[in-house]
């Protein structure tokens, strides 16, 4: 496990700011965008047009192939829940939850009709219900060690016997490309863009932020098998996200379209996302 941190560039002074790691509903709801209802709930077809992008649909592939409509499914941290959504468009029986049921819940039913939305932290408590998968996507990296331990054995507590867990990482694997990325090449551009901002008379703010934790493949993985799980299947897709963090990188693709493919295949060493079909093969 690393610490994962974020440099973000904003037009200011040319001041440091520090922020602390997101922990309220309130907190990734403002990181999201927001979960308002807005003019994309006119309909179904407006409300994908907008939301279900490249990520999404990677996502929607993977859960496709390892769900089926007579399951019971819960899913996870669903904020406005485009993934959800879907299949909840193609009759697959889903409850969603979060820390808090967004204001978009009446928008959604609106146009998808009525599916349960309830309020659940899994690091304070298992489910009272149980079921026969639980889906969690871009949740854990937010998750130290121990509370990794504490989720693997609330979600099993929540879990059907044979039950599965269907979970992306969220980011990168921690590794010594995401290692020197991250924590030396970001940091540095961040730094430079701010001195020249401020050379030039366009300074920027550096605003840094604890996003949480960068964990290696197998130490997920071990310690879903201390908590009864057997891997049954692992994918990692998107080799480019990671790189539009850079504003640099950014900037070299947008000019010199071709070197993209260098930085792609960089990116296979720095997959966003990591997807892996978990079974409960025991009660821990």
């Amino acid at each position: 496990m690393r610490l994962w941190t974020k440099y973000t560039l904003k037009k200011g002074l040319s001041k440091k700011f520090q922020q602390k790691k997101h922990a309220t509903f309130e907190d990734f709801e403002k990181a999201m965008g927001g979960y308002e209802s807005n003019e994309y709930y006119s309909n179904i077809r407006v409300f994908f047009d907008r939301y279900f992008d490249e990520r999404k649909k990677i996502w929607d592939n993977f859960l496709n192939k390892n769900l089926n409509k007579n399951q019971t499914i819960l899913s996870l941290a669903t904020g406005r829940g485009i993934n959800e959504l879907k299949l909840i468009n193609e009759k697959f029986n889903i409850t969603c939850s979060d820390l808090k049921v967004p204001e978009c819940f009446n928008a959604s039913k609106n146009i998808f009709g009525d599916f349960k939305y309830i309020e659940k932290n899994i690091l304070q408590s298992s489910s009272e219900v149980k079921y026969d998968c639980i889906m969690v996507f871009s949740l854990i990296h937010i998750f130290s060690s121990e509370e990794l331990k504490v989720f693997f054995n609330n979600v099993s507590d929540s879990l059907n016997e044979k039950g599965s867990l269907l979970l992306d990482f969220g980011g990168a694997e921690d590794n010594l490309y995401s290692f020197f990325y991250h924590d030396f090449y970001l940091k540095i551009e961040a730094v430079l863009i701010q001195f020249f901002g401020k050379l030039f008379k366009n300074p920027y703010d550096i605003i840094t932020r604890h996003h949480g934790y960068r964990h290696k493949n197998n130490e997920i993985f071990e310690i879903a098998k201390l908590n009864g799980f057997k891997l049954v299947t692992f994918e990692q897709n998107d080799h480019k996200t990671e790189f539009e963090r850079s504003k640099i990188i950014s900037l070299l693709i947008k000019k010199i379209p071709f070197i993209r493919y260098f930085f792609y295949f960089l990116g296979k060493k720095l997959p966003f996302l990591r997807m892996a079909k978990f079974e409960k093969i025991a009660n821990v």
